[in-house]
């Protein structure tokens, strides 16, 4: 997918901003790969450009779609107006108002800013810092990414940019003022049976796939030993005409595909399965890119949104390999349907990524943190009288598909466009009325992938390396204690707080913290709820592991040494 910077000036627009958005095109492209030129479109006071312009990208005038429709319909342009099924982003304007608007859930990222001179909106905080000339930090990011290894849950990089919560925003062109509107979320329970819940959903998720409108000669499915992407495929072979042959894609480390109960071993069994054309990409670091490269390779694609490089480690080889084999996307699994059933408020908060630095108690022994202020967002707590089980399950589409998902889509959108069948809109609807005992362990839309699928077993083990072993690796380990030692780590952090963190720094995994991450794994496997809770409570504490807080912290010293020098490059 290509990445847009649109542009608004209240009055005349500048004679050299074009050119200068053309610049900024071209800039944040993946580095790895022959990018296609950039398209830059201006009417008026109006300004846009497109990194890396791909086929699927709908444009008129000054409106513009990039993602992907179940229905294609060109009403999608008509400002305050349609808001289609897809995952997308849509740019529109009339001559009167500006309208940005997002898919249901917030699938890919659209960040703004407004002044009483310009308002511009992106899906590149480096493209906005870019076109400003100046960095902002906005220190409260530093928590949440300690805690998380996310932004959180409002900030961005620059405290001048916000984000779209799933919606839309206006700015009215006369007034010159924003206004928003907000995709709520709220679970309305029908009170029929369980058999014809799993009817209802049934029925939704093949109407979804009826309308599933992709080349499959352009689009791959990824494919791992689960059952999200199970049932696309299932979902899929019924749908498709009978001519069509599915491309599938799996990726992990060299030695995964040998090893049975792993996602790359199952995914090849599946894939026989369905006579798929499948591919496996090997995620080991590659002997030519240097670990460094790699590090910085992972938050220019990403913009060091989120600390998740475990399936990045091979410097996007991948991504790469897909681009210039003409693929024009990447189809995911992305979903609702639950989770397993949660035992406390950490355990929803960690599984939708926003755990607290207060959470931890080795985070708490650092005077540093202790100090650091971190407050979840009163729309994101625990309402009155909701179930741990729905408050989940509203945070996984409130929170975690806008702002974790969809900063793990962004590292791909240099190269391919992605597409997420699941989250159509009568899937996600239809979601909403079932009873936690539905979703809780995915259970319904599981026992749905059983019928479609039956006798194949699933995966118990991930094919890519775990984060806590890559970051413990002595050249990554190398990385990590210089970029914490550089006089710019020095402007953010104190001394004595980075001297602790880099001490506490190995080349290896703590026994200790895996003792704990196997002790937990082997309750929660063999004991009743009720007990789990108890245990967690009173005996276990968690803690976060040294080095992923150490990486944590070179991501934000990193990252803002690019802001830095980005605005240093547009200067000249």
């Amino acid at each position: 997918m290509s990445k847009i910077i649109y542009v608004c000036y209240r009055n005349e627009f500048p004679v050299n901003e074009k050119k200068n958005i053309s610049r900024i095109c071209n800039e944040i492209n993946a580095d790895n790969i022959n990018a296609n030129p950039s398209s830059i479109f201006k009417d008026g006071n109006i300004c846009y450009g497109l990194s890396n312009p791909v086929s699927t990208i709908k444009h008129n005038g000054r409106n513009i779609l990039l993602g992907k429709l179940f229905n294609e319909s060109d009403s999608w342009q008509e400002v305050e107006t349609d808001y289609p099924d897809g995952n997308y982003l849509i740019c529109r304007s009339n001559g009167i108002k500006i309208e940005l608007v997002t898919d249901l859930v917030g699938t890919r990222t659209v960040w703004y800013y407004k002044d009483e001179e310009k308002f511009i909106a992106a899906t590149s905080q480096r493209a906005i810092i870019k076109f400003l000339k100046d960095f902002q930090f906005d220190e409260g990011v530093i928590s949440w990414m300690i805690s998380s290894g996310s932004l959180g849950p409002l900030n961005s990089w620059d405290k001048r940019i916000k984000r779209l919560a799933p919606g839309s925003i206006t700015l009215d062109l006369k007034k010159w003022e924003l206004n928003k509107r907000k995709n709520e979320v709220h679970f309305s329970y029908k009170k029929i049976s369980d058999a014809e819940h799993q009817a209802n959903l049934k029925d939704a998720l093949e109407k979804s796939f009826e309308n599933l409108n992709v080349d499959f000669r352009k689009w791959t499915l990824s494919l791992s030993g689960g059952h999200d992407c199970r049932g696309i495929l299932a979902l899929m072979d019924k749908a498709k005409p009978a001519q069509d042959k599915i491309e599938t894609v799996t990726w992990g480390l060299r030695k995964a595909e040998q090893e049975k109960k792993s996602d790359a071993y199952v995914a090849r069994e599946v894939s026989n399965y369905f006579k798929t054309s499948h591919k496996y990409y090997e995620t080991d670091t590659k002997e030519e890119e240097a670990i460094d490269s790699v590090f910085t390779r992972f938050l220019l694609n990403g913009e060091g949104r989120i600390d998740h490089i475990s399936g990045y480690m091979d410097g996007f080889e991948i991504w790469k390999v897909l681009f210039e084999n003409d693929i024009e996307g990447v189809i995911r699994g992305n979903q609702v349907f639950g989770q397993k059933t949660p035992h406390s408020a950490f355990a929803v908060r960690s599984f939708i990524g926003i755990p607290l630095c207060k959470d931890f108690d080795n985070l708490q022994k650092f005077n540093y943190i202790q100090n650091l202020e971190q407050k979840l967002p009163e729309q994101l707590d625990r309402q009155e009288g909701e179930s741990l089980s729905t408050w989940r399950d509203r945070l996984l589409q409130e929170y975690r598909l806008p702002v974790i998902q969809a900063a793990l889509s962004d590292l791909k959108f240099p190269y391919v466009e992605q597409f997420d069948p699941l989250l159509s809109r009568e899937i996600i609807e239809e979601v909403k009325t079932l009873p936690d005992h539905l979703r809780d362990g995915k259970c319904l839309y599981q026992e749905i992938v059983k019928q479609l699928n039956p006798g194949l077993g699933y995966a118990s083990r991930s094919a890519t390396k775990d984060k806590k072993e890559i970051v413990a690796q002595a050249d990554f380990v190398k990385i990590i204690k210089q970029e914490l030692s550089t006089q710019h780590a020095l402007t953010i952090f104190p001394e004595d707080f980075l001297n602790d963190v880099n001490s506490k720094l190995k080349d290896e995994n703590q026994t200790q913290t895996l003792s704990i991450a196997s002790f937990k794994r082997l309750i929660s496997s063999i004991l009743p709820l009720k007990m789990k809770k108890k245990i967690y409570k009173k005996v276990i504490n968690p803690s976060l592991n040294n080095n992923i807080l150490a990486f944590r912290l070179a991501i934000i010293c990193r990252m803002t040494r690019i802001f830095n020098e980005d605005t240093s490059e547009s200067s000249l």
